[in-house]
């Protein structure tokens, strides 16, 4: 209980500097939180790397294979951030940022009584995405 509330303060806390701070230090502080994220947790590192050895063999070296993972592991520290941030995004600020293509198919099913099942690939900041769709739909 007081390890959930130390956890829920950090990141209230973290989120209130990432929302004042401007962009280009947020990226570099991103860039090397992702950086030291990669050096310090070797269990998801190895992780990441096995499975590109196992899903391309000896397609790519060790070396491609380092700066893919220390990419994967920039990419989830972007996307943690942009998660934060977003928890108290405005419906009006979703919309302003979120695009979706063919909407008018979801839009006609409702607008039919149809019942809709949404599916999501796990890319991306598919998190924004249920929240966005409150916000259109």
């Amino acid at each position: 209980m007081i390890v959930d509330r130390l956890l829920y303060s950090l990141v209230i806390t973290i989120k209130f500097f990432l929302k004042i701070t401007p962009w280009i230090v947020n990226k570099y502080f991103l860039i090397g939180l992702s950086k030291f994220f990669y050096y310090v947790d070797k269990k998801h590192r190895d992780i990441v790397y096995a499975n590109l050895e196992f899903a391309f063999g000896d397609e790519y070296s060790h070396e491609q294979r380092v700066e893919i993972s220390k990419k994967c592991f920039q990419k989830f520290t972007f996307y943690m951030f942009d998660f934060i941030v977003s928890i108290d995004r405005s419906e009006e600020e979703l919309r302003d940022m979120i695009e979706f293509e063919d909407e008018h198919i979801l839009e006609n099913a409702i607008k039919e009584g149809k019942k809709v099942i949404a599916v999501s690939a796990h890319f991306s900041n598919f998190e924004l995405i249920l929240k966005s769709m409150g916000a259109f739909f």
